[in-house]
């Protein structure tokens, strides 16, 4: 995806051809892009997942880059609803067991959506081996 800025805001973006309106072949997009001053849209950028998630917004110019994401912080029942999804997870893998270590490791479990303040911070419990048969 790529942006045309006029000053320092985003006036088009898309792919080459919607913005320009042309069909350009994989030996002329190179130059097409330079030749009309065409700025990469930046997708990805770093962030936490434990505290912090991508959203998608209009494409914005940000020092000589255009994005197309912002990271926001995680509010406090998004980062408890994500601590109950890995702990959810987990208790899938005991969903047949009715041995105590197994009861034992599933209390452990429900315990940390409870305390746990993020998805990093949690200490899981060593998960017990099936009984053999």
């Amino acid at each position: 995806m790529y942006a045309v800025i006029e000053g320092n805001k985003v006036v088009a973006y898309g792919t080459v051809e919607q913005i320009l309106n042309v069909s350009v072949g994989a030996e002329g997009v190179k130059s097409v892009i330079k030749e009309n001053d065409l700025v990469e849209v930046v997708t990805k950028i770093d962030y936490n997942k434990n505290t912090e998630k991508l959203v998608s917004v209009e494409p914005y110019v940000d020092g000589k880059k255009v994005y197309s994401v912002k990271k926001e912080k995680l509010t406090q029942e998004e980062i408890k609803s994500n601590i109950e999804a890995h702990v959810d997870f987990e208790l899938l893998s005991m969903n047949e067991r009715t041995d105590k270590a197994a009861k034992d490791y599933v209390k452990a479990l429900e315990a940390i959506k409870k305390s746990a303040g993020t998805v990093s911070e949690i200490e899981w419990p060593s998960k017990p081996l099936e009984e053999s048969k």
